[in-house]
């Protein structure tokens, strides 16, 4: 045993010799003494000896009845918050190794295998009928190996799940998206995930089809489109009702017509009319004939007026002048003629000119290609 003082030298073997002091804070002697007992150590909560015992009994696993494992009650810090619950059990499967573990969501539960994330409690080795051993999981009672780093095989995506890349190699864990068709059994784990929905007619049962995508865009699926089912295209031609309402050029060229006349008639259709007669004045033609007489003994012409015209009895006396007035017309009448014409008809020659070259439309978005693996 050796004393030290103050303004004493620590020296190595000093170091060494206090392998197990007394601190019990009556002296300053250093050496191989006792362990350090509960005794010496105060019992108030904020002392390293509640702290310890604190540590120690926290959450912990004992065998229960039959295949039931007991926990006690605590507190964990989950990615949401902190959760408490009670003290409880769970119960393992017989004849296995299984593990207890506080779930992200901070529900204690068992399996064969520990979660990405959770606290581990303990791993249960169990018989027919009853639990034979608990070893303790728990941190700082032992060491576990946690990731380090992300793997460089390691993948975020899971079977069946879609990525685009703009490398021209397909890399491990996926296919590339061009529809070929592959044996079930050589990807099993993508088979379950999209089974035949993209197999063509003809294709053998123990084959499936991965996706198409080559010149394709992904939409969300709906009711009216559901996963895996094809629609559009990259050009359309439009019908005449839906083109817009437009107008075409003419091209007129020089042209004559011909007039040809020859002898015709045309039809009257004439439901009564009358004619006006416009009269500047007339004058009567005046005759004197040569006498004779009639049986009577009177005056009487000697017909030589004109034709027709009436005999003028006069009285036989012979102071008259025995002279005749003869009735007279205009001499006026309309005769009816034709024009004896007809007009040949002859084209404008106007033609109206076609607009359009007939191509397709194209209703492709402005896009960039690139390509698409999916996860086996």
């Amino acid at each position: 045993m050796v004393t030290i003082k103050n303004n004493d030298i620590w020296t190595e073997a000093l170091a060494n010799a206090s392998g197990f002091p007394i601190l019990d804070g009556n002296t300053e002697v250093f050496g191989h003494g006792q362990k350090v007992i509960d005794d010496w150590l105060n019992d108030a909560p904020d002392q390293i000896k509640a702290l310890f015992y604190g540590f120690y009994n926290r959450i912990k696993l004992s065998i229960g009845t039959g295949l039931s494992v007991n926990y006690s009650g605590g507190s964990v810090l989950t990615p949401t918050g902190i959760v408490n619950f009670s003290p409880g059990s769970i119960n393992v499967p017989p004849s296995s190794a299984s593990y207890v573990f506080i779930s992200k969501n901070g529900v204690v539960q068992q399996a064969s295998s520990l979660p990405n994330e959770g606290v581990a409690l303990g791993l249960v080795s169990s018989g027919a009928s009853t639990v034979s051993q608990i070893s303790d999981l728990r941190y700082q009672v032992l060491e576990q190996v946690k990731t380090l780093s992300l793997p460089a095989q390691a993948s975020p995506y899971l079977s069946g799940d879609i990525k685009p890349t703009f490398r021209t190699s397909v890399e491990d864990g996926f296919l590339a998206c061009n529809g070929a068709s592959y044996l079930r059994t050589a990807y099993p784990d993508l088979f379950a995930a999209i089974g035949t929905q993209f197999n063509q007619v003809g294709d053998s049962n123990l084959n499936f089809r991965v996706p198409d995508l080559r010149g394709q865009t992904l939409v969300g699926s709906s009711t009216a489109r559901p996963i895996g089912a094809r629609f559009g295209a990259e050009t359309v031609s439009l019908s005449v009702s839906q083109m817009p309402l437009h107008n075409h050029s003419t091209t007129q060229n020089s042209h004559s017509h011909v007039l040809n006349q020859i002898p015709h008639s045309h039809g009257l259709n004439d439901p009564g009319h009358a004619h006006g007669v416009f009269d500047p004045g007339h004058r009567h033609h005046l005759v004197i004939p040569a006498f004779g007489s009639d049986s009577n003994g009177g005056r009487l012409v000697d017909g030589s007026g004109p034709a027709g015209a009436p005999d003028y009895h006069y009285d036989t006396e012979t102071s008259g002048s025995n002279i005749g007035i003869y009735g007279n017309g205009t001499g006026i009448s309309l005769n009816a003629a034709n024009a004896n014409a007809n007009i040949q008809a002859n084209t404008i020659d106007i033609s109206v000119n076609a607009n359009g070259g007939n191509a397709p439309v194209s209703v492709l978005q402005p896009s960039v290609s690139c390509n698409y693996l999916i996860k086996t």
